[in-house]
């Protein structure tokens, strides 16, 4: 697909999570190329929320699609696997930052279940109590 969409970003979450992530996104990757799905804000029920990104992808064209929610057991994750999840679209639940980054860079063919698991384990690491690294002499750390 020369010149084309090759990778379709999304993020999809309970409230406004997925519009703040994407604006922190773009400050620090300069990518803005990201959907927002931000479901429960609007009159709009999670059903339409997930149809309008449908009408969005099929609009598109892109070889693959990775997108990002916000719970793994949540109803917006829940709805958009069984929706979307397929050989082409990829699906991380509980995002942060740190894997939302290293995604975006990728091009398409670096996109695969063995990258991206490697993306999330590295992700995993970035999720750190602060006051532990801190311990003080005791070993100890107490607020």
């Amino acid at each position: 697909m020369k010149g084309g969409i090759l990778i379709n970003f999304i993020i999809a979450t309970h409230g406004q999570m997925a519009l703040g992530t994407k604006n922190t996104l773009e400050i620090i990757s300069q990518k803005n190329n990201v959907y927002v799905m931000s479901a429960y804000v609007e009159d709009d029920d999670l059903e339409a929320e997930v149809k309008k990104l449908s009408l969005w992808l099929q609009t598109r064209g892109a070889q693959k699609t990775l997108i990002f929610t916000d719970l793994l057991a949540g109803s917006v994750n829940q709805r958009i696997t069984k929706e979307f999840l397929n050989d082409h679209t990829f699906i991380i639940a509980g995002y942060n930052l740190a894997v939302l980054l290293e995604c975006i860079m990728l091009n398409d063919e670096q996109i695969s279940i063995a990258v991206l698991d490697e993306i999330v384990e590295r992700g995993k690491h970035e999720i750190v109590l602060v006051n532990s690294l801190f311990n003080d002499s005791k070993g100890e750390n107490s607020c």
